[in-house]
């Protein structure tokens, strides 16, 4: 199963893992992308008193849930989920630069963005994505 950037957008994103979790097929796995809260940019514009609705990125005014990643991996094992892998991604440096998008610059600051966001997730990840496992063969 995959949700690709949607658990955000939920009021109640437990509901819809404890249906996966009830339809996944034992030793299933769960793929989901989910934005970092706790983002160096995020918490640098929510300390300075901004919080801004935006059509996309971290501050997108259609998401309803804001997780750093304790509490993303706290609702997956709620529902019945064991984290397999924790993949992360960089700030997409050319989605806020598009006149530069695939220049040098804007590469070498992507590359960067990734680099930081592998050696210190928690801080400097854009997205958390992860693959979860099911129920076991043997329910648990």
């Amino acid at each position: 199963m995959i949700c690709g950037d949607i658990l955000e957008h939920l009021r109640d994103p437990g509901r819809i893992l404890g249906q996966i979790a009830d339809v996944l097929e034992p030793e299933g796995r769960l793929i989901a992308s989910m934005p970092n809260s706790g983002n160096l940019y995020f918490r640098l514009v929510v300390l300075s008193g901004r919080f801004p609705q935006e059509d996309k990125g971290l501050f997108d005014r259609t998401h309803v849930r804001f997780y750093m990643w304790t509490g993303w991996r706290d609702l997956l094992m709620a529902h019945g989920f064991r984290i397999a892998e924790r993949r992360v991604t960089g700030i997409p440096i050319g989605l806020a630069l598009p006149r530069w998008e695939g220049s040098p610059v804007v590469q070498a600051l992507e590359a960067l963005t990734y680099w930081t966001a592998r050696i210190w997730p928690t801080l400097f990840a854009y997205q958390f994505v992860v693959t979860a496992m099911g129920r076991t063969l043997d329910g648990r």
